[in-house]
């Protein structure tokens, strides 16, 4: 049976829970930006550290490089002293990804018939 550290993987208007491991959200963040606050993070840890054994210098390649996730891939991986390669669907993305401290960006093209 999966069960998380707030009881059961259900759905639930209210939790009671201990106050040890919570956080304060501001009332300024919405419901929505809240709660991906935790989720994102620990997805990108994991999506480095699970599958493939990097090391300082090896090259990452990420899709969709203006996600949440790949903001928090990004920052984790340069703290890593690993290379990231970002691809953008739209080129004013460039300058704002750029900022991140990516090694590149590129921009998707349409598949050419």
């Amino acid at each position: 049976m999966l069960r998380s550290h707030l009881g059961t993987f259900t759905l639930s208007e209210k939790v009671l829970a201990p106050a040890q491991g919570l956080f304060v959200v501001p009332p300024s963040i919405d419901a929505r930006t809240a709660s991906m606050l935790n989720i994102n993070p620990t997805t990108a840890v994991l999506l480095l550290s699970e599958f493939v054994k990097l090391k300082p210098k090896d090259w990452i390649v990420l899709n969709a490089a203006n996600s949440q996730v790949a903001r928090c891939l990004i920052a984790i991986a340069k703290s890593r002293d690993l290379n990231v390669v970002s691809i953008v669907r739209r080129p004013e993305l460039i300058l704002e990804i750029e900022k991140l401290g990516v090694d590149f960006v590129g921009v998707e093209s349409p598949e050419i018939s």
